[in-house]
């Protein structure tokens, strides 16, 4: 039988864990807000989007999602991906990629530092337009980034993506804004 936890009881592991884990701040800080307000948050009382961005910030996200140990482990991974696959590339031709989801910029600036000069094309893309208005500004001194909306829900041609226009797709901690997967659709696409 479930029993509420009584709110002194879960302060007292709150603290235990950030005495015990103090690298994991953010990711705690996170976890109990979005646990304390998940019965709001899945009823409509309260907007999830507040409790990731209080108050309209980026700033915990930022740091969530690009030096949080999971997303040091994961992007440091994803770096090392995107250079192997790029290795080889032959002397002159340059990589064309396309960030989906790109939110805060997490995954991007773990990317960028390994793309060969001048010989890249970084499209950072979101379906937000105020992550893709900061990130212009954040990036604003790489003149190989270009930077779009994009709802990938919805034909990419339609908003200015050309078919075959990248080398690389990368996306990461962005499937939490795509309604459906259609991987029924993505399967019977492979079967042709």
């Amino acid at each position: 039988l479930w029993q509420p936890i009584e709110a002194s009881v879960l302060q007292e592991k709150e603290e235990r864990l950030r005495s015990r884990f103090p690298q994991c701040r953010t990711e705690l800080a996170l976890l109990m807000r979005c646990g304390r307000h998940l019965a709001e948050a899945l009823s409509g009382a309260v907007e999830p989007l507040e409790l990731i961005f209080p108050g309209g910030s980026l700033e915990e996200a930022e740091t969530f999602y690009g030096d949080s140990i999971f997303a040091r482990t994961a992007n440091h991974h994803a770096a090392q991906a995107l250079a192997a696959a790029i290795a080889d590339l032959p002397e002159g031709r340059s990589v064309r990629i396309l960030e989906l989801g790109a939110g805060t910029g997490g995954l991007t600036r773990h990317l960028i530092g390994r793309l060969p000069a001048g010989r890249a094309t970084y499209r950072f893309t979101d379906i937000g337009a105020a992550f893709v208005a900061r990130a212009q500004q954040k990036y604003k001194d790489f003149p190989w980034m270009e930077f779009g909306v994009l709802d990938i829900e919805n034909d990419p041609a339609s908003q200015g993506f050309a078919p075959h226009s990248c080398d690389v797709v990368v996306a990461a901690n962005c499937l939490h804004a795509t309604r459906d997967m259609g991987v029924g659709e993505l399967n019977n696409s492979y079967e042709d």
